[in-house]
């Protein structure tokens, strides 16, 4: 219907904002892999891709690869209605930090 077109925009506009603040994790660099690169990586090796047929996408960031880690990771107590949790959700992203999210 005609009355839900403007949800429909904002929404997406919203989806395209926060799928786009990816780029800007520091140092990261999308790699697409074909053939053997691409057999090389995924499940069962010590690299991290998304395999789909003879592809394969990987994403790096040889900056973060030596950044000190907590032994564990931090935890969020998230709390969807608070704009609060989402900020520092979306920090966390932007800046590469494994976070434990708990409802």
């Amino acid at each position: 219907p005609k009355e839900q077109i403007g949800g429909l925009v904002t929404g997406g506009l919203a989806l395209a904002l926060r799928i786009a603040t990816g780029v800007f994790t520091l140092g990261w660099t999308p790699k697409l892999l074909f053939g053997a690169d691409a057999a090389e990586v995924g499940p069962g090796t010590d690299k991290y891709a998304f395999r789909f047929g003879p592809l394969a996408f990987r994403d790096t960031s040889p900056l973060l690869a030596d950044a000190p880690r907590p032994e564990t990771p931090p935890i969020l107590y998230e709390y969807e209605a608070s704009p609060f949790c989402r900020k520092v959700r979306e920090a966390a992203l932007l800046l590469d930090i494994s976070l434990e999210l708990r409802p």
